[in-house]
């Protein structure tokens, strides 16, 4: 399966909360999220994109431990809301923090959050406040096919105006770049 995700930064909140359950999506508690993002290179942003393959393991709430792969064969910037993924729950963070380390990866970036999430349909809808970043919109859609990314992409832009988002709103970069961005930059 491919996720093809769009997202967007936030500028009222409250008023996306009302457009979201008109349109019948029951958000969650809000949950916090620590997520630790390990590849084999580290060093710039550059060096960081150039892996390709991005493992994460999320502390979701108190205890549940999520393991993520995440491949991007287009090793691209622009094209990083679109990867094969594969997910599976883990008894501990430590020993595969440690088993990460033994294969080679180290851990690149953290990003703490508290994430709200609902589901319509196909879609998963997120709102996720980013210690850091700010106050964020993301809405995913998983796709059997290569064939279908491209069409899924533009109906999730499209589902971004539905919602009152603005275009110059949107991001094409994951949490994980976005906070080395603005690490450089100190």
């Amino acid at each position: 399966m491919r996720e093809v995700e769009v997202k967007a930064s936030v500028r009222n909140l409250a008023a996306l909360e009302a457009v979201l359950a008109a349109r019948g999506v029951s958000l969650s508690k809000p949950v916090s999220q620590d997520d630790a993002v390990f590849v084999r290179e580290t060093g710039s942003l550059e060096t960081f994109l150039a892996n390709g393959l991005f493992l994460r393991l999320r502390t979701s709430g108190e205890s549940k431990v999520l393991f993520t792969a995440k491949f991007n064969a287009n090793r691209n910037a622009e094209q990083d809301m679109v990867a094969e993924e594969h997910e599976t729950e883990i008894a501990s963070r430590v020993e595969m923090e440690r088993i990460l380390e033994l294969m080679g990866f180290k851990e690149a970036v953290r990003v703490m959050k508290m994430r709200r999430s609902g589901k319509q349909g196909e879609y998963e809808f997120c709102l996720d406040d980013v210690e850091g970043l700010g106050s964020f919109i993301e809405i995913e859609k998983l796709v059997a096919n290569e064939s279908d990314v491209e069409n899924a992409h533009q109906e999730l832009i499209g589902l971004l105006s539905e919602l009152g988002i603005d275009a110059s709103d949107r991001f094409t970069k994951r949490y994980d770049v976005m906070m080395l961005e603005k690490a450089a930059l100190k």
